[in-house]
């Protein structure tokens, strides 16, 4: 990631700074178990608060999994339970840490969810058999649903649309090389503006979100109307802090905005 941002990004996606702060360690905490809870219903719309028990309920099974002890263990098995527990603990102080960040994670969890089961069944037999189907049932169930809401019709973005081409251009024509944007896919706006780019994230708490546009240096906010996040997050924030924002372009498909770092900007002043 380190080296992508280097010699490709020239941007702030991934050269993150780390802290200690207990409110950005829970907040960190709370994308990670988002990102677990989202294996059972990731964009599928049904079962928001059953799947969030099934995320706490598989928990602890992870929790037994990574700390059981395995008959000559492979070398592999040690290195994935590192990696598991070095690059966990790297999210967890990371500013900030987004939600893809823990996809390289999730393979292992479910490693480990079912490595606990194991130990459950060898135990428990009756009890770790009902949990091992039941959760293969749920899982089951909840990936129809997903797949059933899935369009397959036209893609509503494309970098090579009438739309972005106008917005690529504009930038590479009215603002500066230094310039940093806030847009939803950074390494698109960078490859066809030259412009250095970051992804944002969606916090509890307006001022984290404040506090890493200052951090980044960003001067600039792209909203994309194709890009659900951006409907549902992004529009609504600028609109609340409407003070702090200009609109300096935008056609059919997307808002480009210029940073107004304001006094009192985070309280909307």
């Amino acid at each position: 990631a380190v080296p992508q941002s280097l010699l490709l990004n020239k941007g702030r996606d991934y050269l993150v700074r780390y802290s200690m702060n207990p409110e950005i360690l829970l907040e960190n905490f709370r994308v990670g178990f988002i990102s677990i809870k989202n294996l059972w219903i990731w964009k599928s719309g049904y079962g928001g608060l059953f799947s969030t028990c099934l995320a706490v309920a598989t928990l602890p099974l992870m929790c037994l999994g990574i700390t059981a002890r395995v008959d000559q263990e492979p070398v592999i098995f040690k290195i994935f339970k590192v990696f598991f527990i070095v690059y966990t603990a790297t999210l967890l102080f990371m500013l900030p840490s987004i939600f893809r960040y823990f996809f390289p994670l999730l393979p292992l969890y479910l490693f480990y969810l079912f490595l606990g089961i194991d130990r459950m069944e060898k135990r428990y037999r009756i009890f770790g058999v009902f949990i091992f189907v039941a959760l293969m049932v749920i899982t089951l169930v909840f990936y129809v649903v997903k797949y059933s809401r899935v369009s397959y019709g036209p893609m509503s973005y494309s970098a090579v649309k009438k739309e972005s081409t106008e917005l690529f251009d504009y930038i590479r024509a009215n603002t500066d090389p230094k310039d940093v944007f806030i847009f939803r896919h950074p390494t698109v706006l960078n490859f066809f503006t030259e412009r250095p780019a970051s992804i944002y994230y969606y916090p509890i708490k307006d001022d984290y979100l404040w506090s890493y546009f200052r951090r980044i240096h960003a001067t600039y906010v792209v909203v994309g109307r194709p890009f659900k996040i951006d409907r549902h997050y992004l529009d609504p924030f600028v609109e609340r802090y409407q003070n702090n924002f200009e609109k300096v372009f935008y056609n059919a498909d997307f808002s480009l905005y210029r940073i107004l770092y304001r006094t009192r900007s985070e309280n909307g002043g």
